[in-house]
């Protein structure tokens, strides 16, 4: 019911609701790379209004994002050992939220971001460089409008929104914006079941270039709860007016035979559309489509996951003779499983242990570049002493190529540890310690560019 950039999936991130009364917290952070950070949030609410303000802001000097490559005779030393330039990072964001309930049943809010980011980088890919002086600038506005309406069966929402993005890098600059607006209304009816349905509008525009389209859709989800089973479906027709049109949908399945056991499964229907970036360079690019199928098993605090994607027109990028996207040819396969386990092994000690083992490889069955077959992730959290928290987290990266087929440099086989340690002073003011890459491992996600040392930083929070 998402559209069309939903094939991998949907994150809902839901921020913090303002609590009744006068309340903020203000945060400091310093460490590593000269890095500062300073956070606050204020709010106020009543019975009839909630007003809310957040502010960020980021600096830090940073480390050179370019590295030599593998082979080179300076490889495995980092931009420090070789003089290279800092490349820096700094981000202000603000975000201001206000509401007023205007009857018991319905209300509405308003809210505007905007992040103002600057960082600098180097050349990459092929040509490596430590490149002085290169900056990239990015002005982001969202500004939304809601109303919501709710009765004993129903709740309806209507949502405008716009979202600006501005970017500048070197010489280089694009604009675009997209405009949106959604109608969604959910419905509980008989026991246990739940029947949404939406309207949806989206304008994306080009503002250097003139370049715009629009997509237009309608959508219907329904759930249905019996005793220990679980349907649920979904229908999308979306109205592309550069593209064709699509229909897309899901089937699920989910049965407990214990309030511990259960089983479940997924199939369904996705497209991406290419977006006005994609488009700037490509402009004959088509739609990806996608089919999905999962299997998931859990039982108490272990959880197993099968998973297969066939995607056909997958869009990839390449370099010869310029940067440029394209689709690829034929059906790409995703497919793998998941384990992962989480349980209170003591008293006061937590583990939790999560493994991926993906296949992925285009119509010709090669693998595809920077996947790495095997992935495992690690924590330890210790709540045995009063007011501290300590963790221990990491992962372990597998057999990872940098290019298609098992060629170009190998990226993979490394550990990264991290840990972090919260105390709780008082009622009123917090620290942590959080130490990133314990062991200083040096390694690289991408041949040529850096990733940071073992860094540390500290932190005090005052919540009032």
């Amino acid at each position: 019911m998402w559209g069309a950039d939903a094939s991998g999936g949907i994150i809902n991130i839901i921020t913090s609701k303002a609590r009744k009364g006068f309340h903020g917290n203000i945060l400091a952070e310093a460490g590593s790379f000269n890095s500062q950070k300073i956070s606050t949030t204020l709010s106020n609410k009543t019975d009839r209004y909630f007003v809310e303000l957040n502010a960020n802001k980021i600096s830090a000097d940073g480390f050179s994002t370019y590295e030599p490559k593998k082979g080179a005779a300076d490889y495995g030393k980092r931009g420090d050992d070789l003089g290279l330039e800092e490349d820096g990072y700094k981000n202000t964001t603000y975000n201001f939220q206000i509401g007023l309930n205007i009857t018991d049943n319905d209300d509405v809010s308003m809210s505007y971001k905007k992040i103002d980011s600057k960082y600098d980088y180097d050349y990459g890919y092929g040509y490596a460089t430590d490149s002085i002086g290169l900056e990239s600038k990015l002005e982001h506005y969202f500004k939304a409008a809601d109303y919501t309406h709710r009765s004993e069966k129903t709740n309806t929402k209507f949502r405008m929104s716009q979202s600006k993005f501005d970017r500048t890098n070197d010489t280089f600059n694009a604009k675009s914006k997209i405009n949106e607006f959604l109608i969604e209304s959910t419905m509980d009816y008989a026991s246990s079941s739940a029947l949404t349905v939406g309207l949806n509008k989206q304008n994306f525009e080009d503002i250097n270039n003139l370049n715009k389209y629009s997509t237009k859709a309608v959508f219907i989800s329904n759930t249905n709860s019996f005793d220990k089973l679980t349907l649920s479906q979904a229908l999308r027709y979306d109205n592309n007016n550069k593209f064709d049109e699509k229909v897309t949908g899901k089937l699920g399945i989910k049965y407990n035979f214990t309030k511990k056991l259960n089983i479940s499964s997924n199939y369904g229907t996705a497209y991406n559309a290419p977006t006005l970036s994609h488009l700037s360079y490509t402009s004959t690019l088509k739609p990806e489509t996608t089919k999905s199928f999962d299997l998931n098993f859990e039982y108490d605090d272990l959880k197993v996951t099968y998973f297969e994607n066939k995607i056909k027109d997958m869009i990839d990028y390449g370099f010869s003779p310029s940067f440029h996207y394209f689709n690829s040819d034929g059906e790409s396969r995703l497919k793998g499983y998941e384990v992962s386990y989480k349980k209170d092994i003591f008293k006061d000690t937590l583990i939790g242990l999560n493994y991926t083992h993906l296949k992925a490889q285009n119509s010709s069955g090669e693998d595809f570049a920077r996947r790495a077959k095997r992935q495992v992730g690690f924590a330890v959290d210790y709540y045995g002493i009063d007011k501290l928290h300590l963790n221990i987290n990491g992962s372990y990266i597998g057999t990872r190529y940098d290019s298609t087929n098992k060629t170009g440099a190998s990226t993979g086989n490394y550990t990264v540890w991290n840990s972090v340690a919260n105390y709780k002073i008082n009622k009123t003011f917090s620290t942590y310690l959080k130490v990133d890459n314990l062991f200083n491992k040096y390694y690289q996600t991408i041949d040529g560019y850096a990733t940071a040392e073992r860094s540390a930083y500290i932190g005090l929070k005052a919540t009032f």
